[in-house]
């Protein structure tokens, strides 16, 4: 058996983007939560006015006078000043601190009966804007956004480019505003420039500008924006093509390999000639096996140029194993998916710098196989997933289990026994229970056929030490049942009943899964990976635990497995 420990690496923007100007940390949330979800998840926000501060070796007090409680729980007492504490400042990890005599939008944890900021609380600019005005302010930003024909992902030349841009009022008054949006070619030679000049509305956190540019010639373009208020954005790398034009075509007019755009349902590959070439995604996959295909991963992961054979065994649905296999110590790689970071970012330990390993190309070169690895996980592209299972709490598993079980034993005549092989008498007492007990549940669970596809069930078989923790279902689309093997049809009406498996057997196929990569090592070699990750997070966080590693603009779980 193996056991993994998991790490992860941060996927940010591809291209190059450089800040020209930023708001301070005070007036914008993080980790991408939006106000609605605020609202929803946090137990104590308040609008209160900073008395005074005093800030000690590790934390800061605020004195707060409350001008609004927001939101509170029922047993809170609510006073007219309160203390809260949150982090000193210069402290490491993103940290949001205030001053004396501003209004801030308070988001509080209570613990232990200290009421700490949390890293949602920000500043509240104009003391006559409401609550939800502030919250709007929290939601908006500055930026520039281009599409064309209704769509953000390819641009043409001699068609229209829309361009909006969302002028950020972060003290949401009545000030002017001043933007100036352009884009421009190689050696900073401008092709457009358009400049706005007006006044924000007072509590109105954005004004939207909007234009439009023509592109005539085929190549690579950048974008920017400066902005009076001292904000700015740059981003190069943004390919304009003309229609129908073949891959080689694009290539001579500038556009690098990376950025070539291929027809729908084609994916972009580099032959060993360094040419571009469009082929479906499974011609692709075959390529790389055959070896017949780079699988350098460009300008997105490093900037050399070299390319690097990958001794591939064999690729299934995603996962990759390359030679050796059937080692017992084993480096794993998964490129993670949107939903797999968002994931990350929401659970109770989030993202942040204090747990971000930063990798560099330098340090590629000491560890040679993690770099093989990011090779290979970018070689294919992300699968869909070919199952889906239903998140449930342990009572509701069990009625829908009894659900099942009900239609089978009406349509087959048996009895409870034949399904369920195992359960505990006592379990709706062990769910009410909030001590833990262990539960067992054996379920023999039939076939389901809905809208004439079939689905087995699984999951169903288990121990577990916690009966609180939720469990999932899971459901796998099969071809044929087998004869002796019991089956139901579940209707619609059905459905209602158990709504989470309809759910997850509709949400089979649309998910996107991550790209896993794994190869065997000598138990000495995995030990001396294990052992340079520890030293470089002792180094670069103070501490030899981590969660994340940064590589360039990706993100990936790396996992040690072991006998």
């Amino acid at each position: 058996m193996k056991y993994f420990v998991i790490f992860l690496i941060l996927i940010g923007f591809v291209g190059l983007i450089v800040s020209m100007g930023f708001a301070q940390n005070s007036y914008a949330l993080s980790l991408g939560m939006s106000s609605e979800q605020i609202l929803e998840t946090q137990k104590l926000i308040i609008l209160g006015h900073v008395d005074s501060v005093e800030t000690k070796h590790d934390k800061t007090e605020y004195l707060v006078n409350v001008l609004e409680y927001v939101k509170f729980p029922d047993e809170f007492e609510k006073k007219h000043t309160i203390t809260v504490v949150g982090c000193a400042k210069g402290q490491r990890g993103g940290c949001t601190t205030f001053d004396k005599g501003q209004d801030i939008l308070f988001v509080l944890d209570e613990r232990n009966g200290v009421l700490q900021v949390s890293e949602f609380s920000f500043v509240a600019p104009n003391p006559n804007c409401t609550v939800n005005e502030l919250f709007e302010l929290h939601d908006a930003n500055d930026g520039l956004e281009t599409s064309q024909n209704n769509q953000t992902k390819q641009f043409f030349t001699d068609k229209p480019i829309n361009i909006t841009f969302y002028a950020y009022n972060k003290q949401l008054d009545n000030s002017t505003y001043n933007v100036t949006v352009e884009f421009f070619r190689a050696n900073n030679n401008t092709v457009f420039s358009k400049t706005f000049e007006g006044n924000f509305e007072d509590c109105v956190p954005n004004v939207k500008l909007e234009t439009a540019f023509t592109p005539v010639d085929m190549g690579t373009y950048g974008k920017r924006y400066t902005a009076s208020y001292g904000r700015g954005e740059l981003l190069w790398g943004f390919p304009i093509v003309e229609k129908g034009a073949t891959p080689h075509k694009q290539f001579k007019s500038g556009i690098p390999v990376d950025k070539i755009q291929c027809k729908e349902n084609l994916v972009l590959i580099q032959k060993y000639d360094n040419s571009p070439a469009c082929v479906t995604p499974e011609t692709k996959q075959e390529l790389v096996v055959r070896g017949w295909v780079k699988t350098t991963i460009l300008q997105e992961i490093d900037d050399s140029s070299d390319s690097l054979n990958l001794n591939i065994a064999r690729i299934e649905d995603g996962r990759i194993s390359l030679h050796p296999e059937n080692t017992c110590a084993s480096l794993d790689l998964n490129r993670l998916t949107t939903q797999d970071i968002q994931r990350y970012k929401n659970d109770e330990k989030g993202l942040d710098e204090n747990n971000i390993l930063q990798i560099t190309s330098k340090d590629l070169k000491e560890i040679p196989n993690i770099q093989e690895l990011i090779y290979a996980v970018h070689s294919i592209e992300f699968p869909y997933n070919k199952y889906s299972s239903a998140s449930l709490d342990g009572m509701t598993f069990v009625e829908y289990e009894l659900f099942l079980m009900d239609k089978s034993m009406k349509k087959y005549g048996d009895s409870k026994r034949d399904y369920f092989k195992q359960l505990d008498s006592d379990y709706e007492e062990r769910f009410t229970n909030p001590a833990k007990q262990g539960f067992t549940n054996h379920f023999e669970a039939p076939v389901i056929l809905y809208n004439d596809d079939a689905y087995s069930v699984s999951g169903t078989y288990f121990w577990t030490s916690d009966e609180h923790e939720p469990r999932r279902m899971s459901f796998f689309p099969i071809d044929d049942i087998k004869e002796d093997k019991k089956f139901i049809t579940l209707t619609d009406e059905d459905m209602k009943s158990v709504p989470k498996i309809k759910d997850a057997i509709a949400s089979i196929g649309t998910i996107k899964e991550s790209v896993s990569a794994s190869k065997g090592l000598p138990e000495d070699q995995w030990n001396q990976y294990r052992e340079w990750f520890k030293q470089k997070s002792q180094d670069s966080l103070n501490s030899d635990r981590f969660r994340l590693i940064q590589y360039d603009n990706h993100l990936y779980s790396i996992g040690f497995g072991i006998c």
